[in-house]
Protein backbone atom coordinates (compact mmCIF):
# COMPACT_ATOMS: atom_id res chain seq x y z
CA UNK A 1 0.00 0.00 0.00
CA UNK A 2 2.87 2.38 0.81
CA UNK A 3 4.45 1.64 -2.58
CA UNK A 4 1.17 2.42 -4.36
CA UNK A 5 0.80 5.62 -2.37
CA UNK A 6 4.29 6.78 -3.33
CA UNK A 7 3.64 6.02 -7.00
CA UNK A 8 0.39 7.94 -6.89
CA UNK A 9 2.07 10.88 -5.17
CA UNK A 10 4.83 10.98 -7.76
CA UNK A 11 2.24 10.81 -10.56
CA UNK A 12 0.28 13.65 -9.03
CA UNK A 13 3.43 15.75 -8.64
CA UNK A 14 4.33 15.15 -12.29
CA UNK A 15 0.86 16.08 -13.47
CA UNK A 16 0.81 19.06 -11.16
CA UNK A 17 3.76 20.44 -13.13
CA UNK A 18 1.62 20.40 -16.28
CA UNK A 19 -1.39 21.72 -14.39
CA UNK A 20 0.79 24.54 -13.11
CA UNK A 21 1.16 25.78 -16.66
CA UNK A 22 -2.60 26.11 -16.85
CA UNK A 23 -3.15 28.01 -13.65
CA UNK A 24 -0.05 30.16 -14.15
CA UNK A 25 -1.39 31.22 -17.55
CA UNK A 26 -4.82 31.79 -16.05
CA UNK A 27 -3.51 33.76 -13.08
CA UNK A 28 -1.75 36.47 -15.07
CA UNK A 29 -2.10 37.74 -18.60
CA UNK A 30 -4.75 39.85 -20.28
CA UNK A 31 -8.03 38.11 -19.52
CA UNK A 32 -10.45 37.06 -22.26
CA UNK A 33 -14.17 37.42 -21.42
CA UNK A 34 -16.61 34.56 -21.68
CA UNK A 35 -17.54 33.89 -25.30
CA UNK A 36 -14.33 35.39 -26.72
CA UNK A 37 -13.14 33.85 -29.99
CA UNK A 38 -9.50 34.32 -28.95
CA UNK A 39 -7.94 31.13 -27.61
CA UNK A 40 -5.57 31.58 -24.66
CA UNK A 41 -2.58 29.23 -24.98
CA UNK A 42 0.44 28.22 -22.97
CA UNK A 43 3.62 26.49 -24.13
CA UNK A 44 1.96 23.04 -23.85
CA UNK A 45 -1.24 23.93 -25.70
CA UNK A 46 0.54 25.95 -28.41
CA UNK A 47 1.80 23.10 -30.69
CA UNK A 48 -1.48 21.21 -30.46
CA UNK A 49 -3.57 24.29 -31.35
CA UNK A 50 -1.31 25.33 -34.23
CA UNK A 51 -1.28 21.83 -35.76
CA UNK A 52 -5.06 21.41 -35.55
CA UNK A 53 -6.05 24.68 -37.25
CA UNK A 54 -5.36 25.54 -40.88
CA UNK A 55 -4.98 29.31 -40.51
CA UNK A 56 -4.08 31.04 -37.23
CA UNK A 57 -3.21 34.60 -36.26
CA UNK A 58 -0.98 34.20 -33.22
CA UNK A 59 -0.10 36.94 -30.73
CA UNK A 60 2.80 36.73 -28.29
CA UNK A 61 2.32 39.43 -25.67
CA UNK A 62 3.14 40.64 -22.17
CA UNK A 63 0.37 41.87 -19.84
CA UNK A 64 2.38 44.97 -18.81
CA UNK A 65 2.88 46.04 -22.44
CA UNK A 66 0.80 49.14 -23.24
CA UNK A 67 0.55 48.32 -26.94
CA UNK A 68 -0.69 44.82 -26.05
CA UNK A 69 -3.36 46.26 -23.78
CA UNK A 70 -4.43 48.64 -26.55
CA UNK A 71 -4.56 45.83 -29.11
CA UNK A 72 -6.52 43.38 -26.93
CA UNK A 73 -10.09 44.66 -27.56
CA UNK A 74 -9.41 45.18 -31.28
CA UNK A 75 -7.89 41.71 -31.58
CA UNK A 76 -10.93 40.25 -29.80
CA UNK A 77 -13.41 42.11 -32.02
CA UNK A 78 -11.59 41.08 -35.22
CA UNK A 79 -11.67 37.46 -34.06
CA UNK A 80 -15.42 37.71 -33.47
CA UNK A 81 -16.05 39.24 -36.91
CA UNK A 82 -14.00 36.62 -38.75
CA UNK A 83 -15.73 33.86 -36.78
CA UNK A 84 -19.02 35.16 -38.17
CA UNK A 85 -17.54 35.05 -41.71
CA UNK A 86 -16.58 31.36 -41.56
CA UNK A 87 -19.31 30.36 -44.04
CA UNK A 88 -18.04 32.75 -46.71
CA UNK A 89 -14.33 32.00 -46.25
CA UNK A 90 -12.82 28.82 -47.75
CA UNK A 91 -10.56 28.46 -44.70
CA UNK A 92 -11.63 29.34 -41.14
CA UNK A 93 -9.45 31.89 -39.34
CA UNK A 94 -8.53 31.25 -35.72
CA UNK A 95 -7.09 33.74 -33.25
CA UNK A 96 -4.85 32.83 -30.31
CA UNK A 97 -2.54 34.53 -27.85
CA UNK A 98 0.17 33.51 -25.41
CA UNK A 99 1.63 35.43 -22.47
CA UNK A 100 5.33 35.29 -23.34
CA UNK A 101 6.32 37.03 -20.10
CA UNK A 102 5.06 34.11 -18.01
CA UNK A 103 8.02 32.16 -16.63
CA UNK A 104 6.50 28.80 -17.52
CA UNK A 105 5.76 29.90 -21.11
CA UNK A 106 9.25 31.31 -21.51
CA UNK A 107 10.54 27.77 -21.39
CA UNK A 108 9.12 27.52 -24.93
CA UNK A 109 11.75 30.05 -26.15
CA UNK A 110 9.26 31.48 -28.65
CA UNK A 111 11.24 34.70 -29.15
CA UNK A 112 14.57 32.93 -29.77
CA UNK A 113 16.33 33.37 -33.12
CA UNK A 114 15.86 29.71 -33.99
CA UNK A 115 12.13 29.98 -33.19
CA UNK A 116 10.15 33.10 -34.18
CA UNK A 117 12.86 35.70 -33.50
CA UNK A 118 11.05 38.58 -31.81
CA UNK A 119 12.20 40.97 -29.09
CA UNK A 120 9.20 43.25 -28.57
CA UNK A 121 5.50 42.93 -27.90
CA UNK A 122 2.99 42.37 -29.29
CA UNK A 123 4.57 39.99 -31.81
CA UNK A 124 2.05 38.74 -34.36
CA UNK A 125 2.56 35.80 -36.72
CA UNK A 126 0.48 33.97 -39.31
CA UNK A 127 0.51 30.16 -39.09
CA UNK A 128 -0.79 28.01 -41.92
CA UNK A 129 -1.11 24.22 -41.80
CA UNK A 130 0.96 23.98 -38.64
CA UNK A 131 3.88 26.12 -39.87
CA UNK A 132 4.74 29.79 -39.38
CA UNK A 133 4.05 31.36 -42.77
CA UNK A 134 5.16 34.92 -42.07
CA UNK A 135 5.01 37.73 -39.53
CA UNK A 136 1.73 39.64 -39.62
CA UNK A 137 2.32 42.78 -41.70
CA UNK A 138 -1.18 44.27 -41.57
CA UNK A 139 -2.56 47.16 -39.55
CA UNK A 140 -3.66 47.02 -35.91
CA UNK A 141 -7.18 48.40 -36.31
CA UNK A 142 -10.14 46.00 -36.38
CA UNK A 143 -10.90 46.54 -40.08
CA UNK A 144 -7.22 46.12 -41.00
CA UNK A 145 -6.94 42.80 -39.17
CA UNK A 146 -10.19 41.47 -40.66
CA UNK A 147 -9.19 42.55 -44.17
CA UNK A 148 -5.71 41.01 -43.97
CA UNK A 149 -6.73 37.66 -42.53
CA UNK A 150 -9.78 37.33 -44.81
CA UNK A 151 -7.53 37.88 -47.83
CA UNK A 152 -5.16 35.17 -46.60
CA UNK A 153 -8.10 32.82 -46.05
CA UNK A 154 -9.15 33.38 -49.69
CA UNK A 155 -5.62 32.65 -50.91
CA UNK A 156 -5.03 36.28 -51.92
CA UNK A 157 -2.04 38.56 -51.38
CA UNK A 158 -3.26 41.11 -48.79
CA UNK A 159 -0.82 43.76 -49.97
CA UNK A 160 -2.07 43.48 -53.54
CA UNK A 161 -5.70 43.49 -52.43
CA UNK A 162 -5.11 46.53 -50.23
CA UNK A 163 -3.56 48.34 -53.16
CA UNK A 164 -6.62 47.56 -55.24
CA UNK A 165 -8.91 48.69 -52.40
CA UNK A 166 -7.18 52.09 -52.36
CA UNK A 167 -7.81 53.27 -48.79
CA UNK A 168 -7.52 57.00 -48.17
CA UNK A 169 -7.96 59.50 -45.36
CA UNK A 170 -9.77 62.02 -47.53
CA UNK A 171 -12.24 59.91 -49.48
CA UNK A 172 -14.97 60.86 -47.03
CA UNK A 173 -14.11 64.53 -47.76
CA UNK A 174 -13.57 64.17 -51.50
CA UNK A 175 -15.73 67.25 -52.05
CA UNK A 176 -12.87 69.29 -50.56
CA UNK A 177 -9.58 67.37 -50.82
CA UNK A 178 -8.94 64.86 -53.59
CA UNK A 179 -7.21 61.61 -52.69
CA UNK A 180 -4.98 61.05 -55.72
CA UNK A 181 -3.88 57.82 -57.39
CA UNK A 182 -0.93 57.12 -59.72
CA UNK A 183 -3.26 57.19 -62.75
CA UNK A 184 -4.27 60.80 -62.22
CA UNK A 185 -1.20 62.18 -60.44
CA UNK A 186 0.67 63.00 -63.65
CA UNK A 187 -2.35 64.39 -65.46
CA UNK A 188 -3.39 66.54 -62.50
CA UNK A 189 -0.34 67.52 -60.47
CA UNK A 190 2.30 67.37 -63.21
CA UNK A 191 0.19 68.98 -65.93
CA UNK A 192 1.93 71.97 -67.60
CA UNK A 193 0.57 75.42 -66.87
CA UNK A 194 -0.74 75.68 -70.44
CA UNK A 195 -3.19 72.88 -69.56
CA UNK A 196 -3.79 73.79 -65.91
CA UNK A 197 -2.25 76.96 -64.51
CA UNK A 198 -2.76 75.88 -60.89
CA UNK A 199 -0.25 75.63 -58.08
CA UNK A 200 -0.80 72.28 -56.41
CA UNK A 201 0.12 71.54 -52.81
CA UNK A 202 0.22 67.79 -52.18
CA UNK A 203 0.29 66.03 -48.84
CA UNK A 204 1.97 62.62 -49.03
CA UNK A 205 0.66 60.65 -46.07
CA UNK A 206 0.07 57.20 -44.62
CA UNK A 207 -3.42 56.20 -43.56
CA UNK A 208 -1.84 54.40 -40.59
CA UNK A 209 0.29 57.33 -39.42
CA UNK A 210 -1.21 58.80 -36.20
CA UNK A 211 0.12 62.28 -36.94
CA UNK A 212 -1.27 62.11 -40.49
CA UNK A 213 -4.68 61.26 -39.06
CA UNK A 214 -4.56 64.20 -36.67
CA UNK A 215 -3.41 66.45 -39.54
CA UNK A 216 -6.34 65.48 -41.80
CA UNK A 217 -8.80 68.15 -40.49
CA UNK A 218 -6.04 70.77 -40.74
CA UNK A 219 -5.46 69.93 -44.42
CA UNK A 220 -9.21 70.14 -45.09
CA UNK A 221 -9.38 73.50 -43.37
CA UNK A 222 -6.38 74.77 -45.33
CA UNK A 223 -8.02 73.74 -48.61
CA UNK A 224 -11.25 75.50 -47.62
CA UNK A 225 -9.27 78.66 -46.82
CA UNK A 226 -7.59 78.61 -50.26
CA UNK A 227 -10.92 78.05 -52.01
CA UNK A 228 -12.49 80.91 -50.06
CA UNK A 229 -9.64 83.26 -50.96
CA UNK A 230 -9.09 82.35 -54.62
CA UNK A 231 -12.62 81.34 -55.53
CA UNK A 232 -14.21 77.93 -55.90
CA UNK A 233 -14.71 78.10 -59.66
CA UNK A 234 -11.07 78.03 -60.76
CA UNK A 235 -8.67 78.57 -57.85
CA UNK A 236 -5.04 79.16 -58.73
CA UNK A 237 -3.91 77.21 -55.66
CA UNK A 238 -5.40 74.04 -54.19
CA UNK A 239 -4.48 71.03 -52.06
CA UNK A 240 -4.59 67.32 -52.89
CA UNK A 241 -3.30 64.22 -51.09
CA UNK A 242 -1.74 60.85 -51.90
CA UNK A 243 -1.56 57.77 -49.69
CA UNK A 244 2.18 57.08 -49.82
CA UNK A 245 1.84 53.80 -47.94
CA UNK A 246 -0.22 52.35 -50.80
CA UNK A 247 1.27 54.29 -53.71
CA UNK A 248 4.86 54.33 -52.46
CA UNK A 249 6.36 54.25 -55.96
CA UNK A 250 4.70 57.53 -56.89
CA UNK A 251 5.82 59.12 -53.62
CA UNK A 252 9.40 57.86 -54.05
CA UNK A 253 9.56 59.34 -57.56
CA UNK A 254 8.86 62.72 -55.95
CA UNK A 255 11.67 62.37 -53.42
CA UNK A 256 9.38 61.60 -50.47
CA UNK A 257 11.18 59.71 -47.68
CA UNK A 258 8.64 60.00 -44.85
CA UNK A 259 5.19 61.20 -43.92
CA UNK A 260 3.43 63.46 -43.55
CA UNK A 261 5.35 65.22 -46.33
CA UNK A 262 4.02 68.33 -48.06
CA UNK A 263 5.34 69.64 -51.39
CA UNK A 264 4.37 72.30 -53.93
CA UNK A 265 4.07 71.59 -57.68
CA UNK A 266 3.75 74.07 -60.52
CA UNK A 267 4.01 73.92 -64.30
CA UNK A 268 4.71 70.21 -64.46
CA UNK A 269 7.35 69.96 -61.73
CA UNK A 270 7.91 69.88 -58.02
CA UNK A 271 9.21 73.26 -56.91
CA UNK A 272 9.78 72.82 -53.18
CA UNK A 273 9.26 70.58 -50.17
CA UNK A 274 7.65 72.27 -47.20
CA UNK A 275 9.64 72.74 -43.99
CA UNK A 276 8.02 73.58 -40.65
CA UNK A 277 4.71 71.79 -41.15
CA UNK A 278 2.24 72.84 -38.46
CA UNK A 279 -1.48 73.60 -38.49
CA UNK A 280 -3.69 74.66 -41.38
CA UNK A 281 -2.31 78.22 -41.45
CA UNK A 282 1.24 76.98 -42.10
CA UNK A 283 0.03 75.10 -45.20
CA UNK A 284 -1.92 78.13 -46.48
CA UNK A 285 1.07 80.43 -45.94
CA UNK A 286 3.34 77.97 -47.74
CA UNK A 287 0.97 77.88 -50.74
CA UNK A 288 0.80 81.68 -50.88
CA UNK A 289 4.58 82.05 -50.74
CA UNK A 290 5.01 79.64 -53.64
CA UNK A 291 2.37 81.54 -55.60
CA UNK A 292 4.26 84.81 -55.09
CA UNK A 293 7.55 83.21 -56.10
CA UNK A 294 6.48 81.09 -59.11
CA UNK A 295 3.02 81.90 -60.45
CA UNK A 296 2.84 83.31 -64.00
CA UNK A 297 -0.67 84.28 -65.08
CA UNK A 298 0.42 84.61 -68.69
CA UNK A 299 0.93 80.84 -69.03
CA UNK A 300 -2.75 79.99 -69.00
CA UNK A 301 -5.91 79.65 -66.92
CA UNK A 302 -6.48 77.46 -63.86
CA UNK A 303 -8.52 74.36 -64.55
CA UNK A 304 -12.10 74.75 -63.24
CA UNK A 305 -12.45 73.22 -59.78
CA UNK A 306 -15.03 70.59 -59.00
CA UNK A 307 -15.38 67.86 -56.36
CA UNK A 308 -13.35 64.77 -57.12
CA UNK A 309 -14.99 61.79 -58.76
CA UNK A 310 -13.89 58.22 -58.13
CA UNK A 311 -16.18 56.69 -60.74
CA UNK A 312 -13.21 55.76 -62.93
CA UNK A 313 -11.36 53.87 -60.19
CA UNK A 314 -12.84 50.43 -61.02
CA UNK A 315 -11.32 50.66 -64.50
CA UNK A 316 -7.96 51.70 -63.05
CA UNK A 317 -8.03 48.87 -60.53
CA UNK A 318 -8.87 46.40 -63.29
CA UNK A 319 -5.95 47.72 -65.34
CA UNK A 320 -3.64 47.51 -62.33
CA UNK A 321 -4.66 43.89 -61.71
CA UNK A 322 -3.88 43.08 -65.35
CA UNK A 323 -0.49 44.81 -65.11
CA UNK A 324 0.41 43.01 -61.88
CA UNK A 325 -0.62 39.69 -63.39
CA UNK A 326 1.73 40.22 -66.32
CA UNK A 327 4.63 41.19 -64.07
CA UNK A 328 3.99 38.32 -61.67
CA UNK A 329 3.99 35.76 -64.49
CA UNK A 330 7.23 37.20 -65.88
CA UNK A 331 8.79 37.31 -62.41
CA UNK A 332 7.99 33.70 -61.55
CA UNK A 333 9.00 32.50 -65.02
CA UNK A 334 12.39 34.12 -64.47
CA UNK A 335 12.78 32.10 -61.27
CA UNK A 336 12.49 35.17 -59.03
CA UNK A 337 10.52 35.78 -55.86
CA UNK A 338 7.22 37.68 -56.02
CA UNK A 339 6.49 39.24 -52.62
CA UNK A 340 4.64 42.29 -51.34
CA UNK A 341 3.05 42.80 -54.77
CA UNK A 342 6.51 43.28 -56.34
CA UNK A 343 9.20 41.21 -58.00
CA UNK A 344 12.46 40.93 -56.12
CA UNK A 345 14.99 43.61 -56.91
CA UNK A 346 17.51 42.82 -59.62
CA UNK A 347 15.39 40.19 -61.34
CA UNK A 348 15.93 39.99 -65.11
CA UNK A 349 12.40 39.97 -66.55
CA UNK A 350 13.50 40.21 -70.15
CA UNK A 351 13.08 43.06 -72.59
CA UNK A 352 9.69 44.71 -72.72
CA UNK A 353 8.22 42.98 -69.66
CA UNK A 354 7.89 46.15 -67.65
CA UNK A 355 6.69 48.16 -70.64
CA UNK A 356 4.03 45.55 -71.41
CA UNK A 357 2.63 45.84 -67.89
CA UNK A 358 2.81 49.64 -67.85
CA UNK A 359 0.87 49.77 -71.10
CA UNK A 360 -2.17 48.25 -69.41
CA UNK A 361 -2.16 50.97 -66.76
CA UNK A 362 -1.38 53.75 -69.23
CA UNK A 363 -4.25 52.65 -71.45
CA UNK A 364 -6.65 53.01 -68.55
CA UNK A 365 -5.12 56.33 -67.49
CA UNK A 366 -5.34 57.80 -70.98
CA UNK A 367 -8.81 56.45 -71.76
CA UNK A 368 -10.35 57.64 -68.50
CA UNK A 369 -9.28 61.13 -67.51
CA UNK A 370 -10.80 63.76 -65.29
CA UNK A 371 -11.97 66.62 -67.42
CA UNK A 372 -12.39 70.22 -66.36
CA UNK A 373 -15.90 69.45 -65.20
CA UNK A 374 -14.68 66.51 -63.12
CA UNK A 375 -16.54 63.94 -65.25
CA UNK A 376 -15.07 60.76 -66.68
CA UNK A 377 -14.28 61.39 -70.37
CA UNK A 378 -11.94 60.26 -73.10
CA UNK A 379 -8.56 61.90 -72.78
CA UNK A 380 -8.13 65.00 -74.87
CA UNK A 381 -4.38 64.66 -74.76
CA UNK A 382 -2.82 61.27 -74.20
CA UNK A 383 0.60 62.85 -74.10
CA UNK A 384 -0.22 64.77 -70.94
CA UNK A 385 -1.63 61.70 -69.22
CA UNK A 386 0.88 59.08 -70.25
CA UNK A 387 4.17 60.98 -70.19
CA UNK A 388 5.43 61.98 -66.74
CA UNK A 389 7.05 65.41 -66.58
CA UNK A 390 10.55 65.23 -65.10
CA UNK A 391 11.13 66.88 -61.74
CA UNK A 392 13.25 69.99 -62.19
CA UNK A 393 16.28 70.41 -59.93
CA UNK A 394 16.37 73.69 -58.06
CA UNK A 395 20.17 73.76 -58.05
CA UNK A 396 22.80 72.59 -60.49
CA UNK A 397 24.55 70.58 -57.75
CA UNK A 398 21.98 70.01 -55.02
CA UNK A 399 23.18 69.07 -51.55
CA UNK A 400 21.69 66.27 -49.47
CA UNK A 401 19.64 68.87 -47.61
CA UNK A 402 18.25 70.23 -50.90
CA UNK A 403 17.12 66.76 -51.96
CA UNK A 404 15.95 65.59 -48.55
CA UNK A 405 14.69 68.22 -46.13
CA UNK A 406 14.90 65.68 -43.31
CA UNK A 407 18.64 65.09 -43.81
CA UNK A 408 19.75 67.97 -41.57
CA UNK A 409 17.44 66.86 -38.76
CA UNK A 410 18.57 63.24 -39.02
CA UNK A 411 22.22 64.30 -39.00
CA UNK A 412 21.78 66.40 -35.85
CA UNK A 413 19.87 63.63 -34.12
CA UNK A 414 22.53 61.09 -35.10
CA UNK A 415 25.48 63.18 -33.89
CA UNK A 416 23.88 63.86 -30.52
CA UNK A 417 22.82 60.24 -30.07
CA UNK A 418 26.30 58.92 -30.81
CA UNK A 419 27.88 61.41 -28.41
CA UNK A 420 25.48 60.30 -25.69
CA UNK A 421 26.14 56.59 -26.30
CA UNK A 422 29.93 56.93 -26.39
CA UNK A 423 29.91 59.02 -23.21
CA UNK A 424 27.55 56.58 -21.54
CA UNK A 425 29.91 53.70 -22.33
CA UNK A 426 32.92 55.67 -21.08
CA UNK A 427 31.21 56.16 -17.69
CA UNK A 428 29.94 52.58 -17.45
CA UNK A 429 31.26 50.72 -14.34
CA UNK A 430 34.45 48.71 -14.52
CA UNK A 431 32.74 45.96 -12.54
CA UNK A 432 29.04 46.26 -13.44
CA UNK A 433 26.32 44.65 -11.36
CA UNK A 434 23.69 42.40 -12.86
CA UNK A 435 21.29 45.35 -12.74
CA UNK A 436 23.83 47.48 -14.65
CA UNK A 437 24.13 44.82 -17.32
CA UNK A 438 20.41 44.25 -17.65
CA UNK A 439 19.50 47.94 -17.84
CA UNK A 440 22.21 48.60 -20.43
CA UNK A 441 20.85 45.79 -22.62
CA UNK A 442 17.37 47.26 -22.16
CA UNK A 443 18.61 50.71 -23.18
CA UNK A 444 20.11 49.39 -26.41
CA UNK A 445 16.95 47.39 -27.13
CA UNK A 446 14.87 50.53 -26.49
CA UNK A 447 16.95 52.43 -29.05
CA UNK A 448 16.16 49.78 -31.64
CA UNK A 449 12.48 49.99 -30.76
CA UNK A 450 12.00 53.74 -30.25
CA UNK A 451 14.72 55.66 -32.12
CA UNK A 452 12.75 58.72 -33.32
CA UNK A 453 13.76 58.50 -37.00
CA UNK A 454 11.95 55.64 -38.75
CA UNK A 455 14.48 55.32 -41.61
CA UNK A 456 17.42 55.27 -39.16
CA UNK A 457 15.57 52.98 -36.74
CA UNK A 458 15.06 50.25 -39.32
CA UNK A 459 18.73 50.50 -40.31
CA UNK A 460 19.77 50.36 -36.64
CA UNK A 461 17.70 47.21 -36.09
CA UNK A 462 19.53 45.46 -38.93
CA UNK A 463 22.90 46.40 -37.44
CA UNK A 464 21.90 45.24 -33.95
CA UNK A 465 20.98 41.84 -35.40
CA UNK A 466 24.17 41.58 -37.47
CA UNK A 467 26.23 38.53 -36.37
CA UNK A 468 29.41 40.48 -37.08
CA UNK A 469 28.52 42.90 -34.27
CA UNK A 470 27.09 40.34 -31.86
CA UNK A 471 25.09 41.08 -28.71
CA UNK A 472 25.88 44.17 -26.67
CA UNK A 473 29.02 43.53 -24.61
CA UNK A 474 28.23 44.61 -21.07
CA UNK A 475 31.02 42.76 -19.21
CA UNK A 476 32.93 45.95 -18.41
CA UNK A 477 33.50 49.55 -19.47
CA UNK A 478 36.11 48.84 -22.16
CA UNK A 479 34.03 46.11 -23.79
CA UNK A 480 30.92 48.29 -23.94
CA UNK A 481 32.85 51.30 -25.31
CA UNK A 482 34.43 49.11 -27.99
CA UNK A 483 31.04 47.63 -28.92
CA UNK A 484 29.41 51.04 -29.41
CA UNK A 485 32.42 52.18 -31.44
CA UNK A 486 32.16 49.10 -33.68
CA UNK A 487 28.43 49.74 -34.17
CA UNK A 488 29.15 53.38 -35.06
CA UNK A 489 31.72 52.34 -37.69
CA UNK A 490 29.33 49.79 -39.23
CA UNK A 491 26.62 52.43 -39.54
CA UNK A 492 29.07 54.91 -41.08
CA UNK A 493 30.19 52.31 -43.61
CA UNK A 494 26.61 51.51 -44.63
CA UNK A 495 25.65 55.17 -45.01
CA UNK A 496 28.61 55.98 -47.24
CA UNK A 497 30.68 57.89 -44.67
CA UNK A 498 34.39 57.24 -45.07
CA UNK A 499 35.28 58.16 -41.50
CA UNK A 500 36.07 55.22 -39.21
CA UNK A 501 36.58 55.80 -35.47
CA UNK A 502 39.65 54.60 -33.63
CA UNK A 503 38.17 52.04 -31.23
CA UNK A 504 41.20 51.62 -28.98
CA UNK A 505 40.28 52.12 -25.29
CA UNK A 506 42.79 54.98 -24.84
CA UNK A 507 41.39 56.98 -27.76
CA UNK A 508 37.79 56.47 -26.64
CA UNK A 509 38.65 57.54 -23.08
CA UNK A 510 40.47 60.60 -24.41
CA UNK A 511 37.34 61.72 -26.25
CA UNK A 512 34.54 60.72 -23.93
CA UNK A 513 35.79 60.00 -20.40
CA UNK A 514 35.07 63.47 -19.02
CA UNK A 515 34.17 64.51 -15.51
CA UNK A 516 30.65 65.89 -15.20
CA UNK A 517 32.01 68.78 -13.14
CA UNK A 518 33.55 70.26 -16.28
CA UNK A 519 30.12 71.07 -17.68
CA UNK A 520 28.20 71.98 -14.50
CA UNK A 521 29.79 75.36 -13.92
CA UNK A 522 31.87 76.72 -11.01
CA UNK A 523 30.94 75.60 -7.52
CA UNK A 524 29.05 72.54 -8.70
CA UNK A 525 30.82 70.12 -6.34
CA UNK A 526 30.27 72.40 -3.35
CA UNK A 527 26.57 72.77 -4.14
CA UNK A 528 26.20 69.01 -4.51
CA UNK A 529 27.83 68.43 -1.11
CA UNK A 530 25.59 71.03 0.51
CA UNK A 531 22.52 69.34 -0.93
CA UNK A 532 23.69 65.97 0.39
CA UNK A 533 24.22 67.44 3.87
CA UNK A 534 20.97 69.39 4.05
CA UNK A 535 18.84 66.79 2.28
CA UNK A 536 15.12 67.25 1.84
CA UNK A 537 12.73 66.60 4.71
CA UNK A 538 15.44 65.02 6.81
CA UNK A 539 16.52 62.56 4.11
CA UNK A 540 19.71 63.34 2.27
CA UNK A 541 19.87 63.33 -1.50
CA UNK A 542 22.62 60.74 -1.26
CA UNK A 543 20.27 58.46 0.67
CA UNK A 544 17.58 58.89 -1.96
CA UNK A 545 20.02 57.94 -4.68
CA UNK A 546 21.06 54.82 -2.80
CA UNK A 547 17.50 53.43 -2.65
CA UNK A 548 16.82 53.96 -6.37
CA UNK A 549 16.10 50.56 -7.96
CA UNK A 550 16.24 50.57 -11.76
CA UNK A 551 14.36 47.27 -11.95
CA UNK A 552 11.43 48.62 -9.94
CA UNK A 553 11.51 51.96 -11.75
CA UNK A 554 11.17 50.16 -15.12
CA UNK A 555 7.88 48.65 -13.99
CA UNK A 556 4.69 50.66 -13.81
CA UNK A 557 2.16 50.36 -10.99
CA UNK A 558 -0.14 48.16 -13.04
CA UNK A 559 2.70 45.74 -13.74
CA UNK A 560 3.71 45.55 -10.10
CA UNK A 561 0.12 45.02 -9.03
CA UNK A 562 -0.33 42.35 -11.70
CA UNK A 563 2.81 40.53 -10.54
CA UNK A 564 1.72 40.75 -6.90
CA UNK A 565 -1.74 39.46 -7.78
CA UNK A 566 -0.26 36.67 -9.89
CA UNK A 567 2.05 35.63 -7.05
CA UNK A 568 -0.84 35.69 -4.57
CA UNK A 569 -3.04 33.57 -6.81
CA UNK A 570 -0.15 31.19 -7.48
CA UNK A 571 0.40 30.71 -3.74
CA UNK A 572 -3.31 30.04 -3.17
CA UNK A 573 -3.38 27.55 -6.02
CA UNK A 574 -0.22 25.88 -4.73
CA UNK A 575 -1.69 25.54 -1.24
CA UNK A 576 -4.82 23.96 -2.70
CA UNK A 577 -2.70 21.56 -4.71
CA UNK A 578 -0.67 20.56 -1.63
CA UNK A 579 -3.87 20.07 0.35
CA UNK A 580 -5.29 17.88 -2.41
CA UNK A 581 -2.08 15.85 -2.56
CA UNK A 582 -2.09 15.32 1.19
CA UNK A 583 -5.75 14.34 1.13
CA UNK A 584 -5.14 11.91 -1.74
CA UNK A 585 -2.14 10.45 0.06
CA UNK A 586 -4.19 9.85 3.23
CA UNK A 587 -6.83 8.01 1.18
CA UNK A 588 -4.18 5.82 -0.39
CA UNK A 589 -2.74 4.94 3.03
CA UNK A 590 -6.10 3.77 4.35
Amino acid sequence: MRYVAELALVSLLIHSSTDRSLWCAEAGGIKEPKGSKVSVLNKDLFPRFISRNKLVLMEFYAPWCGHCQELAPKYREAADILSGMRKELPVPVKFAKLDDSDEYNREGRFGAEDMYNFSSYPALFVFRNGEMESPYYGGREVDDIVFWMAALARGQDPIEEEKYGRPGLYKHRHDIVWDLAPENFNATILAPASVDNTLHVVEFYSDRCPFCKSLEPEIVRAQEALLDEFGRDAPKAQISALNSRIFHDTATEQGVTGYPWVAAFYNGAKIEDMAGLGGWESVVNFAKRKLDEHYDASLGEPRPYSPASYSQEPEWVQAQRAADKILKEKCLAAGCKWEFAECEEGCDLGEGAGAEAETAVDDAATSVQVSASGESTAASSSKTAATPVAIQELKENPTAEDVDKGAAWRATLGRQTWFFLHTLAAKYPEHPSEVDKRTMRNLVAALGQHYPCKLCREHLKLKLMDPELGPVRVENRQELASWFCQLHNMVNLDTGKNYQHDCTPFNLDLQYLKDCGECEGPGADKKAREMDIKGRGGVSVASEREVFDARLYAKDVAQLEAEASEAKEAIIALKKRIANLEKENRKLKQ
